[in-house]
């Protein structure tokens, strides 16, 4: 039992020092990555494989910590915009994904992506916007959280419980970066 709470101290200490590097990376984000990304939204569940067109509209404001970050989605030639804000706290380096509608979701910046995990009507969301020099990939993973099991748990083999989700919907777009008009 103490080799696996050192363990686990060693690898949280590690991860610390390591995030220090990692976190810095943030320092021009999101004013790199502002233009407008167009591309295809697939979207993988068990009833199969649904894909649309997607759009991520990136727009510095007044505020300088604050961009307009617009999502959105076409399908059946309807237009669907979500209209949110990205908050910068440069003192903590972390971000905000503000929807405009008392909805603030914490998120953090690292190695050239942006990432979020919340929870919404018993459903668990991992969210990733994936930047590099001429695109965008955007990753949404969500599970049930009422579908979740139990494994390990041998306590005299010193085995830790573990829960698992079974995953229920991907979504993944490649989007890549317009030309500035």
């Amino acid at each position: 039992m103490k080799n696996q709470i050192l363990k686990i101290l060693l690898v949280t200490f590690t991860l610390l020092i390591a995030s220090n590097s990692v976190f810095s990376q943030s320092d021009e984000f999101p004013a790199n990555v502002v233009g407008i990304y167009k591309g295809d939204l697939q979207i993988f569940s068990k009833r199969g494989v649904q894909k649309i067109k997607m759009e991520l509209h990136i727009k510095a404001t007044k505020e300088k910590e604050k961009f307009n970050w617009m999502i959105v989605y076409i399908a059946d030639g309807k237009r669907q915009e979500r209209k949110y804000s990205i908050i910068k706290n440069e003192e903590k380096g972390e971000f905000t994904i503000d929807e405009n509608n008392g909805i603030l979701l914490p998120a953090t910046f690292a190695g050239g992506k942006l990432t979020s995990i919340y929870e919404v009507q018993s459903n668990l969301i991992y969210s990733a916007y994936t930047f590099s020099k001429n695109q965008m990939i955007f990753e949404i993973t969500m599970v049930r959280t009422a579908n979740k099991k139990q494994t390990g748990g041998i306590v005299e083999k010193r085995i830790l419980v573990v829960t698992t989700y079974p995953i229920g919907v991907v979504q993944k777009a490649i989007l890549k970066k317009q030309p500035q008009k």
